[in-house]
């Protein structure tokens, strides 16, 4: 401490040992400034008479003399120029006090970086309620170099104007701690006694930040001490490891989380000139990887060098390297330098445990830490690390970052090799092994066991996991080697959930000519998908004769069928479904019967009977949901949402829309994802609510689906695309986009997807008097007799003054559910212009016929 300043516009200069007043310096005697640094050492509080005397002067306890008053007396008359004096102050029955003003310039500020700031909302939550709401006086913040501790703690500190901030990386026993302290506060030899910091410290500032405190043995019990001192003191400490002692409130840092880390890395590479989008996948995969905030600046580090993919490939040779952080504190050039201070806080026999944790996958629980640690005290190590901020305890289940794993393995790579051993070992002998563990054991166990990754592949092709994973480790174990048939079943099944059907059909091919039934069915479902009905009609036959007698494989060449005819809009399709239904049933199996009663839903639905076709997908909903079939029961959720939005029951629509597209992407399952959030779309256009965001989410899925193969899918956002121009009333860029389309879909014939794309092509022909309108909409009534497009042709039709089709509206019976239709009706007759006030809020459909038919709009 060199300077204090005090009321009056002056200050107490103890370098040069005077009092300074405007231009006014007034020399101090020895005694006044020891008095004097004293007393500002203190100035939170009054000293006693007793106290100075023995502090300053040195007299033991039992002397009594007026030399403090005689000092006071004197000095006051030397540099104080008010009565009552205002500097120096006497306070009754208690001591006296100096009145000092802070001086910011003096305390040391967290330091300010120039870069911003990412995410870590919480935490900055949680230290402002410990500190600031619960007046916590000893906070640590933990968590592995490289974590973000320091950043975290100077964020906050940088918000309260009562904090200042010690590095203590150099302190290693607890009088360092006194030491450095006193060198930040400018504490003269002198006053570098425990009391003299700690007066300092409470008067200075309410919070001190004690930063890097891990290796400071001792440093709890000396925190304790000093707060036991003065009350007003609080400490926010930042360590890898707590501190260990009563009262001390642990906040663990923890990941930075997949979406700040990308949005960090975002920002870090535009710093270099290299603009990147937080939704690209290179980005999002490899923030998944940092974890980090040091991984995301080493890596960010080498933006302007090499191209994404290879940073990628290369990472954790880039996380080992310092060229692109040589500015940094040493402990922060390299991931490993910052990962190595955590050895040095362990204890030796622990060190071969690090790269042992590297065997297991993301997450491992208890059970398979002690089959596999080679450790005669496997709790104690987990504890260890644990505390170490090494690991992190998620739901139970241990977890060692990714970014940490290289680094880890690299520490002894033969005990990490001979642990993955290990573990591949304990899966095979577990069934019940978490499907993590499965995975992870897969992995080694495609180096090193060619049979044993043919079991866990078996078991990843029959477990409860999703489409993505099975695909991708099916991949690997069937890419140039043996290719069991279950196994490629498995795959390619996979690949039709997650909508790259084209890619089924050809891993199909892999089979030959195969004798099963189930194979055969999966192959004529995925050329269904792909758009290529060639050849599913004989894939259909040769099932059903492979199946003989079978009630189950009959029951599933019937539903295989139907999606034949369906596909084809085939008049047949009723009765198929009827068949699947009987074939169900006598199967005994509730899956196949509940796959048999949603595609009867379908037709109620299409036959307008939606109520009927809700209890129904209600009832297999409930069955999917007892096993767990994550793609059919996302399926069921779909065609539920599908079917309320058809009865208009938008809020309920909304919560189905989003249960199927949570439920999909639990299953890995993204083209029916995008099949679900297909439906908010659809919403929109049917309510005439088009708006930038729906805009963008149509922009968004296209080009998803430009690296899928789900033609039928992209089907659904091409039309709403088509449709797009037509609800701001350009209509002939409407009826260009979906003629195009019209143009692709022929080829396929009278298909679903044609008859949807012609209702509504005939529909803007007609608000645009284009005379194909009629054309189009009398082809859909062919091809869809008797179902919800049926009607809302003939509608149309009627609209446009068809005879046939205005005497056969009038003849419809009113039906309350549809009041779409009862009004339009009435319209027509000329009752009411609008007599539901529906037309122009609830259905583009009408919307834009009735504006062809000069009804408001």
């Amino acid at each position: 401490m060199q300077q204090v300043q005090v009321p009056g516009g002056g200050h107490i200069d103890f370098e040069r040992g005077q009092w300074v007043r405007q231009s006014e310096r007034t020399d101090l005697t020895p005694t006044e400034l020891r008095m004097l640094r004293y007393l500002a050492q203190h100035a939170h509080r009054a000293v006693p008479q007793q106290e100075l005397l023995r502090e300053v002067w040195g007299y033991a306890e039992s002397v009594h003399s007026r030399t403090v008053r005689t000092t006071v007396g004197r000095l006051r008359a030397k540099v104080e120029h008010d009565d009552p004096p205002t500097v120096l102050l006497t306070v009754p029955g208690e001591g006296y006090q100096l009145a000092t003003l802070p001086v910011d310039e003096g305390r040391p500020k967290p330091p300010m970086p120039l870069d911003d700031f990412v995410g870590r909302e919480r935490e900055l939550a949680e230290l402002r309620r410990a500190l600031v709401e619960e007046r916590r006086r000893l906070v640590v913040l933990t968590g592995p170099g490289g974590i973000g501790k320091t950043r975290l703690a100077c964020v906050w500190g940088r918000t309260s104007r009562d904090v200042q901030f010690f590095d203590l990386a150099a302190a290693t026993r607890p009088e360092h701690v006194v030491e450095a302290v006193a060198e930040h506060l400018g504490v003269t030899s002198e006053g570098r006694t425990t009391e003299g910091v700690v007066g300092m410290l409470a008067h200075e500032a309410h919070t001190s930040i004690f930063d890097n405190a891990e290796q400071i043995e001792g440093l709890g019990a000396l925190l304790v001490g000093w707060l036991a001192r003065a009350p007003g003191l609080r400490f926010l400490v930042t360590s890898r490891t707590p501190l260990g002692v009563p009262g001390e409130m642990v906040i663990e840092v923890g990941p930075l989380g997949e979406q700040a880390s990308a949005e960090l890395l975002v920002r870090r590479f535009a710093e270099r000139g290299v603009p990147l989008a937080a939704t690209d996948e290179d980005v999002q995969a490899l923030a998944a990887e940092l974890e980090l905030p040091l991984a995301v600046e080493l890596a960010a580090g080498w933006a302007d060098v090499l191209p994404l993919p290879d940073l990628r490939a290369r990472l954790h040779q880039v996380l080992a390297t310092g060229d692109a952080h040589r500015q940094a504190p040493e402990r922060h050039r390299t991931l490993h330098a910052a990962l190595d201070g955590s050895l040095h806080l362990l204890k030796p026999e622990l060190v071969p445990v690090l790269p042992q944790l590297a065997a297991f996958p993301a997450t491992f629980g208890l059970l398979g830490a002690e089959a596999v640690l080679d450790t005669p005290d496997v709790l104690g190590a987990l504890r260890d690390l644990r505390r170490a901020a090494l690991l992190q305890l998620d739901a139970g289940r241990y977890r060692m970052l990714t970014v940490l794993r290289p680094w880890a393995t690299a520490l002894q790579p033969e005990a990490a090799a001979a642990a993955q051993q290990r573990h591949v070992q304990w899966v095979l002998r577990h069934p019940e092994a978490p499907t993590a563990d499965v995975l992870q054991a897969h992995d080694v166990a495609l180096r090193t066991d060619a049979s044993a990754a043919l079991t866990l592949a078996t078991r990843i092709a029959t477990g409860p996991m999703s489409a993505t994973l099975k695909a991708r480790h099916l991949e690997q174990t069937l890419t140039g080697g043996a290719a069991p048939a279950h196994l490629v079943h498995a795959w390619a099944e996979a690949l039709c959930t997650l909508g790259r059907p084209d890619q089924a059909v050809d891993v199909l091919a892999r089979l030959g000519d195969p004798d099963d039934a189930s194979h055969v069915l999966l192959h004529a479902s995925a050329l269904l998908d792909a758009g290529r009905p060639e050849g599913v009609r004989e894939l259909l036959d040769r099932a059903q004769a492979l199946a003989g007698d079978d009630p189950a494989e009959r029951a599933r060449c019937a539903l295989g069928r139907v999606a034949w005819l369906r596909f084809r809009s085939d008049p047949a399709l009723a009765e198929q479904i009827g068949r699947a239904l009987e074939l169900a049933q006598l199967s005994g199996d509730p899956f196949l019967l509940a796959r048999a009663r949603s595609e009867q839903a379908v037709l109620l639905s299409e036959q307008m009977e939606a109520f009927d076709a809700e209890q129904l997908l209600l009832d297999v909903v409930a069955t999917y949901a007892q096993d767990g079939a994550s793609h059919r029961l996302a399926l069921a959720w779909f065609r539920l949402a599908k079917v309320t939005g058809e009865v208009q029951d938008w809020s309920l629509c909304r919560e189905r829309i989003d249960q199927a597209a949570a439920v999909a992407r639990r299953a890995g399952a993204a083209g029916l994802e995008l099949q679900a959030q297909s439906l908010r779309v659809a919403m929109a256009v049917e309510g005439g609510q088009i708006d930038a965001a729906t805009e963008q989410l149509i922009d968004e899925a296209l080009a998803r689906l430009a690296h899928m193969d789900a033609p039928l899918i992209e089907f659904s956002y091409r039309l709403f695309h088509g449709l797009l121009p037509a609800e701001s009333g350009d209509y002939m860029r409407a009826i260009e986009r979906l003629r195009r389309l019209e143009y692709e879909l022929r080829p396929r014939g009278a298909t679903r997807a044609l008859t949807a794309l012609l209702l509504r092509l005939g529909q803007v022909e007609l608000a645009a008097g284009d005379e194909a309108g009629p054309v189009h909409l009398r082809e859909v009534r062919r091809n869809a007799e008797g179902t919800w497009s049926d009607r809302y042709a003939a509608l149309f039709l009627a609209l446009a003054g068809d005879p046939s089709a205005l005497a056969e509206v009038e003849g419809w019976a009113p039906d309350d559910r549809d009041l779409l239709v009862v009004g339009l009706r009435r319209m027509l007759r000329g009752d009411d212009p609008d007599p539901t006030g529906e037309l122009t809020a609830r259905s583009s459909r009408f919307r834009l016929a009735a504006r062809a038919h000069g009804a408001p709009s």
